[in-house]
């Protein structure tokens, strides 16, 4: 009996032991990794020189319909991507573009003059009043093209609806535009 005592004592402090090691190759692993630098509140969205921007008159019935055609053309798929969807799904998706006015956008270019205030808007920043939305689907009327000397570096597709968004294109943290009042904001800048 004490030899089956001593034996399960070993064990245990074997067990203990290589727990120990375990964890401080684990600290020491950590510890020698170089720390990938995150974007910091402030950082811009995007880098550019002109906005083009997308809108689309649109009903309720009408995005229905577009949902419930079972035999839609290449026309109304993208349509319904593009509205409905997750189009475009990557910065280099940007082919859909020249095809918004074909599906019914009508296309504005934004003023210089008026970055300053986009920039306010497009910045890596921290929410303190988050919004919830409780929307069934985002119906994304309004499209806005970021560009730099002509080439397409980041998109941003709004629904002020469900308050929501797809952002492509930012290495900054896009997760809480639209916070502390920004739709609102934005709404009134796109009207403008």
């Amino acid at each position: 009996m004490t030899l089956r005592k001593l034996n399960i004592l070993i064990i245990l402090f074997l067990a203990i032991g290589s727990c120990n090691t375990v964890q401080e190759e684990k600290k020491e692993s950590t510890a020698n990794k170089i720390p990938i630098p995150q974007p910091m509140d402030g950082t811009k969205f995007f880098d550019y020189n002109s906005i083009e921007y997308f809108k689309i008159e649109i009903s309720g019935s009408e995005v229905e319909d577009i949902y419930k055609n079972e035999t839609k053309s290449e026309i109304d798929l993208l349509k319904e991507g593009v509205i409905l969807g997750h189009i475009p799904s990557s910065i280099s998706d940007s082919d859909f573009i020249y095809k918004l006015t074909t599906i019914g956008y009508k296309k504005f270019k934004i003023d210089r003059s008026r970055f300053g205030e986009f920039d306010k808007l497009f910045i890596q920043k921290s929410a303190t009043n988050k919004i919830l939305t409780k929307c069934k689907g985002d119906v994304y009327r309004d499209i806005l093209i970021f560009k730099k000397d002509n080439k397409v570096i980041g998109t941003a597709k709004i629904c002020f609806s469900c308050l929501r968004n797809q952002i492509r294109g930012s290495r900054a943290n896009t997760f809480d535009f639209g916070q502390n009042g920004d739709y609102t904001k934005l709404a009134q800048l796109l009207k403008q």
